[in-house]
């Protein structure tokens, strides 16, 4: 099932399930659509690149294992985040989207020829075993 078509399913059943959050509220009162990114998805979620940046760097410089040494190191790395790595990041996140949807396609048509030919192959063992029975 590509994701087109798992959206249109929760669109038609997410208000038997889900109430109203109060931020997607305060965002509509200002115009602004609050987009959710899916659970358990790290690698569609911008931020986690950024933050695997900050650990990284923290983690190669920090010399002392000192809590205070480790705060400091944390927020110059924080402080070197611009725009431009932040839209770099959206931008990876975007490829790899793109690829996750190529490959979605690819199962769903692997699958199906595989689901169709075990139904093939199970009508026919179905109809072989019936001929037998009649001989």
């Amino acid at each position: 099932m590509v994701k087109a078509t798992l959206m249109d399913i929760v669109r038609q059943h997410k208000h038997e399930h889900c109430d109203k959050y109060a931020v997607d509220e305060m965002a509509a009162e200002r115009g602004v659509t609050v987009l959710r990114l899916p659970p358990y998805q790290c690698e569609l979620n911008p931020i986690e690149l950024i933050w695997a940046q900050v650990k990284e760097y923290v983690a190669r410089n920090n010399k002392t294992f000192k809590m205070k040494d480790i705060k400091k190191l944390f927020e110059e790395r924080l402080n070197e985040v611009t725009a431009e790595k932040c839209s770099s990041c959206v931008a990876h996140i975007i490829k790899e989207e793109d690829k996750m949807f190529i490959l979605d396609h690819m199962i769903d048509s692997v699958s199906n020829k595989f689901i169709i030919n075990l139904l093939t192959v199970t009508v026919m063992i179905l109809y072989l075993m019936t001929m037998n029975k009649k001989m």
